[in-house]
């Protein structure tokens, strides 16, 4: 919980130096997810979600679909001794469904890059036994943006997402978001 507070920390720091540069190229996504498969067997039911987006603007002229950058981290922990943490970079996608102006635009979100997993184990109270693994991680989600007049809207995304498999043991599940534009 102590790193996902300090994530969200400095990416609303560093989203806020970059803030007066942008008219809204910045974005800060929290979310919470809900592991499958080998993960969720080794006790974690829940884990949290944070992110920073940089927007690209649009795929050429006359498209509905739009790319970013970001940084993103997932953490869990079970009932028990287990623990995963995931950081990486990510390229971006967003494909809308229909109208953009209308009044509930949806949109496909495609995130994929590269992430760092590390999965922690206690093997005695006083001993831990860690495994990192370096790999392509996605995430694949729909989402819908809240209309509004003044430009501050937010948008809520739900998908899900795959991290690096560590030793075997497989990283993925559902998850849902908030994001906030960050800027002017």
């Amino acid at each position: 919980m102590k790193a996902l507070a300090s994530i969200a920390l400095a990416t609303v720091a560093i989203g806020s130096a970059y803030a007066d540069a942008s008219t809204k190229n910045l974005s800060l996504t929290l979310g919470v997810g809900f592991p499958t498969g080998d993960t969720k067997d080794a006790g974690v039911s829940t884990s949290f979600f944070g992110g920073l987006d940089y927007s690209l603007g649009m795929l050429g002229d006359g498209s509905n679909a739009q790319s970013f950058v970001g940084i993103g981290a997932f953490f869990g922990s079970g009932d028990n001794s287990f623990k995963t943490q995931s950081y990486g970079i990510h390229y971006g996608v967003m494909f809308g469904l229909g109208d953009a102006n209308a009044s509930m635009p949806l949109y496909v979100k495609l995130r994929g890059g590269y992430y760092s997993t590390r999965l922690t184990t206690e093997i005695v109270e006083v001993a831990t036994e860690s495994t990192t693994k370096g790999g392509f991680g996605f995430t694949a989600a729909i989402e819908w943006h809240q209309p509004s007049t003044s430009g501050n809207n937010f948008s809520i995304e739900a998908g899900y997402y795959m991290m690096p498999k560590v030793s075997g043991v497989s990283n993925n599940g559902w998850y849902a978001a908030i994001s906030f534009p960050l800027g002017k």
